[in-house]
């Protein structure tokens, strides 16, 4: 019973001995636990930190769409400013040249009647001179013949206008 009771003694030191941990591996299993909890930890912060991240990440893109939504505005907006302005400008450059068309039209037709009224009796025989008289054209002005043979009659300026070749008169 002695040695029953020894081999007992024996036997549970045995499995007490191989079951009980030394002091470096308790701290060794503790350090493994801290470094695991510690990671998990880091791994959580910096999932936050990167959904702030991506967070703030869209704020920002938000921020620059809308400010380039604005910057698209006032350049449309500027264009169709532009647009009317040079719409107002060409119209009002028509206008003017239709105005100046207008003023050249009625000058030249003050001119092209000065030319077609004759002359006083007095200019006319002062101008012709000893020219001979051959009639009268269409609109009855003195046709002349000149020293040369050509054709003219004196305009209301007191000038003489000679006739081209198809409207010179048939002697």
């Amino acid at each position: 019973m002695k040695k029953l009771l020894a081999f007992t003694l024996v036997f549970v030191s045995l499995v007490l001995a191989t079951q009980a941990q030394t002091p470096a591996e308790e701290k060794l299993k503790k350090a493994k636990q801290e470094t695991k909890e510690a990671k998990n930890k880091v791994d959580k912060e910096a999932k936050e930190a990167k959904a702030d991240v991506k967070k703030e990440a869209k704020e920002v893109k938000a921020e620059a769409k809308d400010a380039k939504d604005k910057a698209d505005k006032k350049v449309k907006e500027a264009k169709e400013d532009v647009k009317k302005e040079t719409k107002q400008a060409k119209d009002n450059v028509d206008k003017k040249a239709k105005e100046v068309k207008s003023d050249t039209k009625k000058a030249a037709d003050k001119l092209s009647k000065k030319d077609e009224a004759e002359a006083s009796l007095a200019t006319r025989t002062k101008v012709a001179g000893a020219d001979k008289s051959i009639g009268k054209d269409a609109k009855g002005r003195t046709i002349y013949v000149g020293t040369k043979g050509g054709q003219y009659y004196i305009n209301s300026i007191g000038n003489k206008t000679y006739l081209s070749e198809d409207s010179k008169l048939k002697i």
